[in-house]
């Protein structure tokens, strides 16, 4: 019972020496993170500051350094954090005597001595008792030695300069240019951006960069700053234009026909600007459009489809059933002078609106989606033309031989013809056999329609 107690003893001495040896990697580990992560982080910000790298380069710069930080981390924090806390695989008790025993030579063979002897017990060829007081007499031996005081944590204050140096550095910048870090750890930290290099001017867009689809587009820039350059040029796509220069500082370029989104830089004196993107909205238009002409019967004429005819010319009462193919439109509109249609969606970008004219009117027609509202066409005129009454002409001619015959001639005109032509007469001073008027007379004339 007394050998397994101060066999105990013995083993919890060596697990603290364990625990103090963990502890000192710990904190030289600390030191050795701090030093090698602010010297990393000097270094490449001093460097991304003068040499202002590309978005390419940034990127493999920021990616290293965190994955070196990470890997600095584990191996000297993480990994003594866990080994005190006994996670994972520590030195064994037979490690920590040999490295206990560099420090205290004349314990080292009597302390393996003594663990051999524990685990192998009898394996000596000797009594367990003979074993058992062999143990007790060397932990006896080993009990005053301070196993911890093999391990002296001040030793770690060597390394203390190593993190000294960077931190002393980066505070001196900081006082005197932080810029030089702050500046640069933006860049690094928004590594996909694009920055301009700091120039003694400044690029100013003055217009939203939103161009109407199949629509020229006037860029307008605005400089400044204490040097302003004589000429800017915009690269587009791999080419050059040389901007419109309006005054001192105010320059233009107009992008002709604009189809599909652009992005583009400014250059000026040595210095390219970011790039920026020119965005393009949608221009809801109409395509083409029928307009399906429903004629009143009196006319007797056929009805047809024109196309893309805005302007008509119909009888009144034409009924007209319009059909738009558009592009991009969610919203159609047909403004009369005194009233407006929302016209119906029949499918996609189509619409469809049914109007019978009876008198002549001019309409517009409005399309629109969530980016433009509003977006007018030209004014177009129906003219109707209104159903006139038949016309006649009669001519009356004596006969030359007959005072009492008559002849009648003339003309029966009507927009749209006629059908019938009828004569009626009464006669006058005659009476019938009751002495009454005599009733009119109608005669049908069989005439061809002209």
């Amino acid at each position: 019972m007394e050998n397994s107690s101060t066999y105990n003893t013995l083993i919890s001495k060596l697990d603290e020496f364990i625990r103090k040896y963990y502890k000192n990697q710990l904190i030289r580990g600390v030191l050795y993170t701090t030093a090698i992560l602010l010297s990393g982080y000097l270094t490449i910000s001093l460097l991304e500051y003068y040499a202002h790298f590309d978005t390419t380069v940034r990127t493999v710069l920021f990616w290293s350094f965190l994955a070196a930080a990470g890997y600095v981390v584990g191996k000297f924090i993480v990994l003594p954090l866990t080994k005190i806390n006994r996670i994972g695989k520590i030195i064994s008790h037979e490690q920590a005597a040999n490295i206990i025993g560099q420090h205290f030579t004349n314990v080292q063979d009597k302390l393996l001595n003594v663990l051999q002897l524990q685990k192998s017990g009898s394996g000596t060829g000797a009594s367990d008792a003979l074993v058992e007081a062999s143990i007790n007499q060397r932990i006896k031996e080993l009990r005053p030695v301070p196993f911890t005081s093999a391990i002296d944590l001040k030793q770690n204050r060597r390394y203390v300069k190593w993190a000294l140096i960077p931190l002393l550095v980066i505070v001196v910048i900081v006082f005197t240019n932080a810029n030089l870090l702050t500046e640069s750890a933006n860049r690094l930290v928004n590594h996909s951006d694009y920055f301009e290099e700091q120039a003694p001017f400044s690029f100013n867009i003055q217009n939203p960069l939103e161009a109407v689809e199949n629509e020229d587009f006037t860029l307008a820039l605005k400089m400044t700053g204490a040097e302003i350059p004589a000429n800017v040029t915009l690269l587009v796509d791999g080419n050059e234009y040389v901007m419109n220069r309006e005054n001192t500082i105010d320059f233009n370029y107009v992008f002709r026909n604009v189809q599909g989104e652009k992005t583009f830089r400014f250059f000026a004196d040595g210095f390219t600007s970011k790039e920026y993107t020119l965005k393009v909205l949608p221009n809801p238009i109409v395509l083409n459009f029928d307009a399906e002409l429903k004629y009143p019967a009196y006319t007797g004429k056929k009805n047809e489809t024109v196309r893309n005819t805005g302007d008509l010319v119909v009888p009144a009462g034409t009924v007209i059933n319009w059909n738009f193919s558009t592009r991009s439109t969610n919203s159609f509109v047909m403004k009369f002078i005194d009233s407006t249609f929302k016209l119906n969606q029949v499918g996609d970008d189509r619409f469809a609106f049914t109007k019978k004219v009876l008198e002549s009117e001019r309409y517009s027609l409005h399309t629109a989606n969530q980016f433009l509202k509003g977006k007018d066409s030209i004014d177009y005129t129906i003219s109707v033309v209104p159903d006139l009454y038949p016309a006649i002409s009669v001519e009356e001619r004596k006969d030359s031989i007959s005072k009492l015959r008559l002849y009648f001639t003339g003309e029966v005109k009507d927009d749209y013809g006629f059908s019938r032509l009828q004569f009626t007469f009464r006669p006058l001073n005659k009476k019938d056999s009751l002495g009454n008027d005599i009733a009119p007379q109608t005669q049908f004339v069989n005439l061809p329609v002209r």
